[in-house]
């Protein structure tokens, strides 16, 4: 989105997130300005936050349901144009929940860079790399023998994590259509070794895990994240 938004010509493109989220805008995403804001705040700081914003043309919230806070967030910009996949709000006025219903969240946001005027975006992702999350990789397949698959089906909300079945059609997927015996990685995460048990029976799969740190230096968004320019 950041890369091609630059082709509007000279626009700021800032994001609200939380402090754990903020590195990854500010290091690997280009945008020009990250306001932090902590995952849930008050009234009040939200109050303060959108008035240093100030005015901007355009508020994206990507979501498919605007929740009260979010709703709060939104009322208090002053967005001269807002722009969401909930339709239903009465602040939205580029709604784009119908217009792109049943597409890849990929081509959802194409949607509404072509609402900006864009038509030739660059599909082409831009992959945050960080030197830690590498070395510990480098570490955990140290040994391992090639080819090599690694698999993550959770996320911090619920609505987004692969349940065991669906995974392991995912996995399935995978055995039928590449050759050979696989190995396959799965992030593991306390209390869910259940999740795995089903890949270490399998016959050509074998489960591994690599240790979670004790802090991230990316992690996933509670507070969603909207974009301003």
């Amino acid at each position: 989105m950041c890369r091609e938004l630059r082709k509007l010509g000279p626009v700021s493109i800032e994001v609200i997130a939380t402090p754990d989220m903020a590195p990854l805008f500010r290091d690997h995403f280009g945008v020009d300005v990250v306001h932090e804001i902590r995952k849930r705040p008050r009234s009040a700081e939200i109050r303060e936050l959108t008035a240093a914003i100030g005015s901007i043309d355009l508020a994206v919230h990507f979501s498919t349901l605007i929740k009260s806070r979010d709703m709060f967030l939104l009322h208090c910009l002053q967005a001269r144009h807002t722009a969401s996949l909930d339709d239903s709000v009465g602040l939205v006025d580029v709604p784009l929940g119908a217009a792109t219903a049943g597409l890849h969240m990929e081509d959802k946001y194409l949607e509404l860079l072509r609402c900006c005027g864009i038509e030739d975006a660059d599909r082409q992702y831009l992959v945050p790399r960080s030197r830690d999350h590498e070395e510990r990789v480098s570490v955990f397949l140290g040994g391992r023998e090639a080819p090599f698959v690694a698999i993550n089906p959770f996320s911090k909300g619920r609505a987004k994590t692969l349940n065991p079945e669906t995974t392991r059609r995912l996995i399935d997927m995978l055995l039928a259509r590449l050759p050979g015996t696989m190995s396959v990685c799965s992030r593991h995460l306390a209390g869910r070794a259940r999740w795995l048990q089903f890949a270490e029976t399998g016959r050509k799969v074998a489960a591994f895990t690599i240790p979670r740190p004790a802090r991230s230096t990316i992690t996933l968004p509670c507070w969603p994240v909207p974009m301003l320019w």
